[in-house]
């Protein structure tokens, strides 16, 4: 089984989102890859970085690395609204088609006190959540709103093909 990790900053994200209001999560990925330069060793000078794949992973993980600190629930918000249930890796990365599609399966979030897991139970065809007990949430937006009321912060995201 193969996989690919991509951390994101979910500053950057909300950023462009805002820029970009109307793009998808993996089109707001791209714009980040895009406008970000990286130090290149040998000619020592800031170059757009370029990500390609040879073929695409099973697994696709995002990681959201927050910042120590509170999070404002205008913050948290807008960056929930940035993420998708569906992510086409072919928009991100060059090497592979457009139309290789992952879907979001699980999400870990985390608030000051501990960590809740999210997960697509594909059955019932609804969003579960796992902490003390096994509890139905419903659709995405359940989940995000109870993300929001909870301040919890979405750190890793699990996306299968």
């Amino acid at each position: 089984m193969t996989y690919l990790l991509h951390s994101v900053d979910p500053v950057v994200l909300r950023v462009m989102k805002i820029m970009h209001m109307n793009s998808s999560f993996e089109k707001l990925l791209k714009h980040i890859e895009v406008n970000t330069l990286w130090h290149c060793e040998g000619c020592r000078k800031l170059n757009p970085a370029h990500q390609f794949l040879q073929s695409p992973p099973h697994v696709f993980f995002a990681d959201l690395t927050w910042s120590p600190g509170n999070v404002s629930e205008e913050d948290l918000s807008m960056t929930l609204s940035a993420l998708s249930i569906e992510i086409d890796l072919g928009l991100i990365y060059g090497g592979i088609d457009v139309g290789n599609n992952h879907h979001l399966v699980s999400m870990v979030c985390f608030s000051e006190r501990d960590y809740q897991c999210f997960a697509y139970d594909q059955e019932l065809q609804k969003w579960v959540m796992h902490d003390a007990e096994f509890k139905v949430i419903g659709c995405w937006d359940d989940v995000t709103t109870l993300c929001i009321t909870r301040s919890l912060r979405p750190v890793i995201l699990f996306f299968e093909d």
